[in-house]
């Protein structure tokens, strides 16, 4: 009979609970051969843990490798984000880039506006009239 070693030094943190506190029940639906698998372990590990203890050593191992690598790849990100900076301090090239494309699509622009003056509609026209009395 095989017997479930849980090691201390695995890296798996699972917080013990406040004695005054009463733990968070939630509803998690386990696949079938999930729950089958969790009661082979419990069975033949020789550890008398809960099914939900078991669960719970599960998720924190989950966690902790996910968190790990969350972390290195967002370490990742900050490095390529710092690197680049040092390539372009003051973002002199970005700032000529957006002047660039100002200046290329300033005709084709409806916020720019035009230098012909235009016909007053209806509605302007008569805002104008009450305005002069």
């Amino acid at each position: 009979m095989a017997t479930l070693k849980l090691k201390k030094s695995a890296g798996v943190r699972v917080a013990k609970a406040n004695p005054e506190a009463r733990p968070q029940v939630s509803t998690i639906r386990l696949d079938e051969g999930v729950q089958k698998g969790l009661r082979i372990l419990k069975a033949h590990s020789g550890v008398k843990l809960s099914l939900n203890k078991l669960v719970n050593i599960a998720l924190a191992a989950l966690i902790d490798r996910q968190a790990a690598t969350l972390e290195s790849e967002l370490d990742q990100a900050l490095r390529n984000i710092k690197a680049y900076r040092k390539t372009d301090p003051g973002y002199k090239r970005a700032i000529k880039a957006f002047i660039d494309a100002e200046v290329a699509f300033a005709a084709e622009d409806p916020m720019e506006g035009t230098r012909e003056p235009q016909a007053a509609g209806p509605a302007v026209s008569m805002v104008r009239e009450m305005l002069r009395g």
